[in-house]
């Protein structure tokens, strides 16, 4: 079972964001950043296959060594 973080950085500013606190985009299924707008859409597929296999991979990470 994966483990969400609560916090998330944004790819372009590196801002860091509440999900609860920023928009969520219906068309890529992201969060945008609460600072710059950022989401999914602004990167290519392979870029935004890649962002979400680190991502599952780290909750996965978390919630195994929990």
């Amino acid at each position: 079972m994966a483990c969400r973080p609560e916090k998330k950085v944004c790819f372009k500013c590196g801002n860091w964001f509440r999900e609860d606190e920023a928009e969520y985009c219906g068309e890529c299924t992201e969060w945008r950043c609460v600072e710059c707008g950022a989401c999914g859409c602004n990167l290519s597929e392979e870029a935004l296959s890649a962002v979400r296999a680190i991502v599952k991979t780290y909750e996965t990470w978390l919630a195994d060594n929990a």
